[in-house]
């Protein structure tokens, strides 16, 4: 069953918004230049990445306003837009959540983010730019009103693919069902509206000032927008994670990079300090999450204590190179210093989680994986050939053929993400060794994160030395040796 189309209101403007998943914890979905709440939901790729997203999260999608299924109005500011935002975290019962914003959706995402950080647990940017006019990107006002005057000529044929998906032009069938898209998201005066007001937006003052976990990433040879727009802001935004993925098309179009788009979610998400990654929906504020963290101080009289990792009660002490923190107890920190104190040795997550003893073997089975290899390759061959079916019904007008054909695509594409993990891992069915997986790598990486607000050098050490898995380790550098009190 496809998710029902909800409204918020912001002012009189009604915004489409609809809620996928049921995740500990919120991501709100800016979308790019163009949004149709219904009719991307038919685009696997795009669906696939929905699948991924909910594995770990409650997801929320909207249409800008202007566009798709949300009033079409004429005139329309970021100031404007960027309400939006929260009128929708407001009508899905969302306090605070990670936002992740791609293309043009990035502007927006980088003013949420940097004008209400408190609703903004994380910020994750794809492809995106800070402005048109000015470096790295610098399209001259001859190149735009060029550009301008090809989007209006062409509007609702698929032109915005000459663009963002140069590889799939020769694509007879996709072009169409793009310009499909291209229609029904937007008239040819509200997309030109857009851009122009777009061409004099630039929000390179707001990078410094954002101060929320962000993570970047863009292809390095993204045939829209420059890699050296992604760089830009990754260097701009302090402490921002960047990463550069293969390929040209801005659109992703392909399994795999949304694979990969995910996992790199996924993963920055399972890092962050529980008091961004909780985006709580009716829980404790944010800053609720930080009491009870002490902040790094200097130790007396300017001496280096030896390094310390040591349960105190409630307590935790921690010294790390000359500065001493002290941590209200959490899950992750017993890991971390039963890791600390047997360098070299792995244990499974089961061990570590509390299901045996140290150092035992341990196999608890489970149900085998969701999907086999043989099943997995099936179930993709199959995929390609419904795509390729839905194509030709759609060239047809068999609309009966049709409707048969998305369901069991609907239903073949969110049983391959079901299965699939981290970095295309298979998921164990009814597995406790993969819940052990999970649940020990996000408590360490949370308790890590927490160290890291108040010891950046002590967390980069851990976050290199500290290998979790199945199964999880501590592997000192072996050069310089790190003693510790425990």
């Amino acid at each position: 069953m496809e998710p029902e189309i909800k409204y918020a209101k912001n002012g009189d403007v009604h915004i489409a918004y609809r809620i996928l998943g049921d995740g500990p914890g919120d991501l709100v979905l800016v979308p790019g230049t163009i949004s149709h709440a219904e009719l991307l939901w038919e685009l696997p790729t795009y669906k696939y990445l929905l699948q991924r997203l909910t594995s770990f999260a409650r997801v929320i999608v909207f249409d800008k306003r202007g566009q798709g299924l949300s009033d079409r109005v004429a005139a329309q500011t970021l100031e404007e837009r960027t309400a939006d935002v929260g009128a929708v975290m407001d009508a899905a019962g969302s306090r605070n959540a990670i936002v992740y914003g791609w293309s043009e959706g990035g502007l927006l995402s980088l003013t949420f983010a940097a004008t209400r950080p408190e609703r903004t647990s994380a910020l994750v940017l794809y492809g995106t730019f800070v402005s048109m006019k000015a470096e790295p990107w610098a399209l001259t006002e001859s190149q735009f009103d060029g550009f301008l005057a090809t989007l209006e000529k062409h509007w609702g044929t698929g032109v915005l693919l000459r663009l963002n998906a140069p590889s799939r032009l020769k694509d007879k069938a996709f072009m169409q069902w793009f310009g499909r898209i291209e229609r029904e998201s937007s008239s040819p005066s509200s997309i030109l509206a857009l851009m122009r007001a777009d061409y004099q937006i630039d929000v390179r003052h707001l990078l410094p000032s954002i101060r929320v976990p962000t993570m970047i990433l863009h292809r390095a040879d993204d045939a829209l927008i420059p890699v050296a727009s992604g760089r830009y802001i990754a260097e701009k935004i302090p402490g921002a994670v960047y990463h550069e993925l293969p390929g040209m098309d801005h659109l992703v179009l392909d399994h795999e990079t949304q694979d990969r788009i995910a996992d790199l979610i996924e993963e920055f998400v399972a890092r962050l300090p529980e008091s961004s990654s909780a985006a709580v929906r009716n829980g404790p504020s944010t800053k609720a999450f930080a009491r009870g963290f002490g902040i790094g101080k200097p130790a007396p009289n300017g001496t280096k204590p030896a390094n310390m990792f040591r349960s105190e009660g409630e307590y935790w002490t921690v010294s790390y190179e000359g500065r001493v923190l002290r941590f209200k107890g959490s899950k992750g920190l017993p890991y971390i210093a039963h890791l600390l104190a047997h360098p070299n040795s792995e244990f499974r997550a089961t061990t570590l989680a509390g299901g045996s003893r140290p150092g035992e073997s341990v196999d608890r089975g489970d149900a085998g994986e969701v999907l086999d290899g043989q099943a997995k390759a099936a179930y993709r061959l199959r995929i390609k050939e419904l795509q390729e079916e839905l194509k030709e019904t759609k060239r047809t007008g068999d609309e009966k053929r049709g409707l048969k054909v998305e369901h069991e695509l609907e239903a073949l594409s969110a049983e391959l993400a079901r299965a699939v993990g981290l970095r295309g891992r298979d998921r164990r069915a009814a597995s406790s060794a993969e819940r052990a997986r999970v649940n020990v790598t996000r408590t360490i990486r949370i308790a890590i994160g927490r160290i890291k607000e108040h010891h950046s050098g002590l967390a980069n050490y851990l976050d290199k030395t500290i290998r979790t898995g199945t199964f999880c380790s501590y592997q000192p550098d072996p050069i310089r040796h790190i003693f510790w009190n425990l």
